[in-house]
């Protein structure tokens, strides 16, 4: 009789959950170097997790505004890019795209991650990068560019945290 009983209180710990993997899920699926060229939604790196480091920006240029944003996930010690528009502007009815960079560097090594979204950039867009090792210097870079024009992005910043 006592083991019926023990075998219905573990049966009941289980069902609620104590003691199963699902306990333990809500942790990072990364950390540091091991989240290097994830992305951070696929993670729980981003959303509460993550913030923006001081220092983030605007940048103003031929095609419109930009808010350049290095992020910050102390729970998974990981950095990205996160680049938002602010305003845009057409050339002969050309829509502009977004780049969205994040430079790391460590022992003489860089690495870069880099994204660009298109065709059509309303105020309000915005797109990031993979993740970075958190514990390097890390440059968050964002611009904007024309289609129509094959110069340089304008407006282009860069923010090192």
């Amino acid at each position: 009789m006592r083991r019926i009983w023990m075998i219905l209180a573990l049966t009941i710990l289980l069902a609620a959950g104590m003691g199963t993997p699902n306990a333990l899920a809500s942790g990072p699926s990364c950390k540091g170097i091991s989240c290097r060229g994830i992305w951070p939604e696929s993670t729980n790196c981003a959303g509460t997790h993550a913030h923006t480091v001081q220092g983030a920006h605007y940048a103003n240029g031929n095609w419109g505004r930009i808010y350049v944003e290095l992020r910050y996930s102390g729970y998974c010690v990981s950095n990205w890019s996160r680049v938002s528009v602010v305003r845009t502007q057409y050339w002969n009815g050309w829509p502009n795209y977004l780049y969205a960079y994040a430079h790391e560097q460590w022992n003489n090594y860089t690495q870069d991650y880099g994204r660009s979204y298109s065709p059509y950039l309303g105020v309000g867009a915005a797109l990031h990068t993979r993740m970075v090792d958190g514990y390097d210097i890390v440059q968050a870079c964002g611009g904007m560019k024309n289609y129509a024009y094959s110069g340089w992005y304008d407006p282009w910043s860069c923010y090192e945290g």
